[in-house]
């Protein structure tokens, strides 16, 4: 039955793109406002205003990426469980010391979440004091930090976005601790103006770590494609510009970097109201001999079709092999966590086992 519920889902995938990926909503399921009218007054900034035209320039996009989307086939989607009513809006995902964590998006407290080993059930939660859950949307994490990103800018109101830093030794904390945390902030440089907007390039649902930097993957409304920005992990404050622009063909809500294989995913849905779909790119990274930061190797670069819809948000590798994800709750599907399994080759393979099998967690 829950195999059949899925390809349902699938179907069904215009129901949910006619109710607006971006549009939250409370348990009884109306609708409520966007977290980023609360950052308005925040910021200073305007919300009333139309958008003027932007005159900063554009990100660079390569000649040779000017193609349409490479898909590469369909990726097997298999669910693992449905996730605890705590995280029903989960925004993020970190594979940290063999146990998953996980965040809400706004409307949420500052808070973090630890699952149990079968991710039915928060197994511990720990609270940032002080912090504020404007629009948290993503989770990183390297060898010392856990990052979170309170990144979401849905209509372009925010001027000002946030990085929370949590050291990995503070989450050995007892379930309910108060943990310590750094606090850096972030603008888009190249941004003139700040203006309400349906229709713009500032927003971003995607961080993740790559050696020394944090890389921001944004969700281009405007134009479909993402805008990678490389962060300081250091700088408390910082102008941030667009390094490079990727025809990705959709809206990305979530990225993350294999350091094993040297890939990197990127997930999100396509852009179209009618007869939508959910879709990961794994894309190859290139290192120089010089030992300069590495850089995405587009001509590499391959999409896949989800074959099962639903509103993704977030992705986290558990080895080179296999890619973990999670929904939040939508019209078609619960809050749930599922796998994408690949092969040598970095390429999605079906996958017939029992989603009730827990030796799949």
């Amino acid at each position: 039955m829950k195999r059949r519920a899925l390809v349902a889902g699938s179907v069904l995938s215009t129901l949910l793109l006619l109710a607006g990926c971006s549009t939250l909503k409370s348990p009884s399921g109306s609708a409520v406002p966007e977290p980023d009218s609360l950052a308005g007054a925040e910021t200073g900034v305007d919300t009333a205003a139309p958008e003027q035209p932007r005159t900063e320039p554009a990100p660079k996009l390569d000649q040779k990426q000017h193609t349409t989307a490479r898909t590469s086939g369909v990726a097997q989607v298999q669910r693992l469980a449905l996730m605890p009513t705590e995280v029903r809006e989960t925004s993020g995902l970190a594979q940290i010391n063999g146990h998953l964590w996980t965040i809400n998006d706004s409307g949420d407290d500052a808070v973090i979440y630890q699952l149990s080993g079968d991710g039915r059930r928060v197994h511990k939660q720990l609270y940032l004091a002080g912090a504020r859950n404007i629009d948290w949307e993503s989770l990183a994490v390297d060898d010392a930090y856990l990052y979170i990103a309170d990144c979401g800018n849905n209509r372009a109101r925010r001027a000002i976005l946030t990085l929370y830093k949590v050291a990995l030794d503070a989450l050995s904390a007892p379930d309910g601790s108060r943990v310590g945390y750094e606090t850096g902030t972030f603008r888009y440089g190249q941004r003139l103006e700040v203006r309400a907007s349906d229709s713009h390039n500032f927003d971003c649902e995607a961080v993740t770590a790559v050696e020394n930097e944090l890389w921001l993957f944004s969700k281009n409304r405007a134009d479909g494609h993402t805008d990678l920005y490389r962060l300081d992990k250091q700088a408390r404050e910082q102008a941030v510009f667009p390094s490079r622009s990727y025809p990705v063909n959709g809206l990305v809500t979530a990225a993350d970097y294999d350091p094993v294989s040297g890939r990197l995913v990127l997930l999100g849905y396509s852009r179209q109201r009618l007869f939508g779909h959910s879709f990961i790119w794994i894309i190859p990274l290139s290192k120089k001999g010089d030992g300069s930061n590495p850089s995405p190797q587009w001509s590499g670069a391959q999409r896949y079709r989800l074959n099962t819809y639903a509103q993704w948000e977030a992705i986290s590798w558990d080895g080179p092999g296999r890619l973990v994800l999670s929904a939040e709750r939508s019209p078609l599907s619960d809050t749930q966590l599922a796998e994408i399994r690949l092969d040598a080759k970095g390429e999605p393979v079906a996958n017939d086992a029992d989603a009730d099998d827990p030796s799949l967690w």
